[in-house]
């Protein structure tokens, strides 16, 4: 699972791994259809899947990382509606985003300055991720 990845610093390294594993497997379905082997196939699927797992290995932030992260993610605000935003968003693949009023105003208070999340949005704005250790 590439769901660790979504943690890491670069914001970049998830997309590059599954479009990297895309492209390979593509490129091995073309292989097994020009040759007509199944075999070649077969290799490409089990390439990628050695591929998933090193980079899994090598490149997931620690256990302790990502729940430090979901807690700073549930502790966004006071208001119990609207907590699980964020945890919700991470998992969010849709073409759309639905917000509730109650989410939309705790983002908005957040955003402002002086809020709890100013520095989150200065972050994606920038399109980095610091921690804050």
């Amino acid at each position: 699972s590439l769901d660790p990845l979504k943690y890491h610093q670069s914001l970049a390294v998830y997309t590059y791994v599954t479009q990297g594993y895309a492209l390979v497997m593509l490129q091995m379905l073309i292989f097994s259809l020009v040759l007509q082997e199944f075999s070649v196939a077969v290799m490409g699927y089990t390439a990628c899947q050695l591929l998933l797992y090193v980079t899994h290995m090598a490149l997931s932030p620690p256990v302790a990382t990502m729940g430090m992260m979901q807690a700073e993610l549930l502790s966004w605000t006071d208001e119990a509606v609207a907590k699980p935003f964020f945890l919700r968003l991470l998992n969010h693949n849709d073409a759309f985003l639905v917000l509730t009023d109650v989410e939309f105003n705790e983002l908005d208070k957040a955003s402002k300055e002086g809020g709890r999340l100013k520095r989150l949005f200065d972050d994606a704005k920038g399109q980095k991720l610091s921690l804050g250790l």
